[in-house]
């Protein structure tokens, strides 16, 4: 199946982009505050899959456009804090 390239598609990846960076940082900020082994195990094995799907969406777009995808507003301000 082909996807009709369009911008609405572009901004969809690039929000899918911003989602998998949120959960990935979630993950991270949780994973640091555990002191039980098996779950920070278990959240880091779920921040690295949050990064890989990253890569995956960024390297999609890059294949559609030929460019890099601007980062989303919130990574250009900084990390995502949890508190």
């Amino acid at each position: 199946m082909k996807i009709k390239v369009t911008k609405e598609v572009l901004e969809i990846i690039k929000s899918a982009i911003l989602q998998e960076i949120k959960a990935r940082d979630f993950y991270r900020a949780v994973y640091a505050q555990l002191q039980d082994r098996g779950a920070s195990l278990k959240l880091d094995v779920m921040a690295e899959t949050e990064e890989e799907h990253r890569r995956i969406l960024t390297n999609w777009y890059k294949e559609l456009t030929g460019k890099e995808p601007s980062p989303p507003e919130e990574e250009q301000e900084g990390r995502i804090k949890i508190e």
